[in-house]
């Protein structure tokens, strides 16, 4: 079977329906001209179906997609292990899957690996996540959510700093009780969930007691996440 490829948003900002102009339609216009029903655009703001552009017919997954809880049961149900940040994701996700390998766990998300592709079967899953991935997930949260630091990245597309921060943060507000985020202090929020907070390596090395270390800075910081 061959594979689908997703052009993930067609608006021209976020929040809205409004298609004019937006770059992102000459490529899907362009990858469905060249791979035809190999082709999905996904837009959360305007509804699911057929969208006529110029010469070309796009398939639209839309809203009612993004409505449908039921897609998200699977996940939720899955004990999973987020882990978000500017710079340092990929790196601190690959070193959780490193660490517990053995224990029947499988990983996903940003790093490159579809979350429909993960086994259902693992005992939890080690997933990436990216501004962007969050900005549009809406019901599922993590069981430990790993925030690294936070800078200014993807403003031109969130439209701010503040909102930038708004998407990565936003899991938090879905989280309970029963749940943990390890989170940089200086962007300490509101959460049902358990808080472990630290501004530096030296916060989490004290307060987890770590007393070896394999790196130095700058992936210290990556290897204390993942050791947590």
């Amino acid at each position: 079977r061959e594979a689908k490829i997703a052009s993930m948003g067609l608006s021209f900002k976020p929040n809205i329906d409004d298609l004019r102009e937006s770059p992102a339609l000459y490529i899907a216009k362009r990858l469905t001209n060249e791979l035809a029903e190999n082709v999905i655009c996904v837009e959360p703001n305007i509804s699911s179906g057929k969208l006529k552009i110029d010469d070309v017919e796009l398939e639209i997954v839309g809203k009612e997609a993004f409505e449908n809880n039921s897609q998200f049961s699977t996940l939720n149900s899955q004990f999973s292990i987020w882990i978000s940040g500017t710079n340092g994701k990929t790196t601190t996700t690959q070193m959780v899957y490193h660490l517990l390998k053995n224990h029947n766990i499988d990983i996903g998300g940003n790093i490159g690996i579809p979350l429909a592709n993960l086994n259902p079967k693992a005992n939890f899953w080690v997933i990436e996540t990216s501004s962007f991935q969050l900005y549009y997930t809406k019901i599922a949260k993590p069981n430990i959510f790993i925030i690294l630091p936070l800078k200014e990245d993807h403003t031109s597309w969130h439209g701010s700093f503040k909102e930038y921060v708004k998407a990565k943060l936003s899991p938090l507000t879905r989280m309970t009780e029963r749940d943990i985020v390890i989170m940089p202090k200086n962007f300490n929020t509101n959460t049902s969930a358990f808080k472990i907070l630290y501004e530096n390596e030296q916060d989490l090395i004290d307060y987890f007691g770590f007393e070896t270390k394999e790196f130095e800075v700058p992936f210290l910081l990556n290897e204390l996440l993942a050791k947590a």
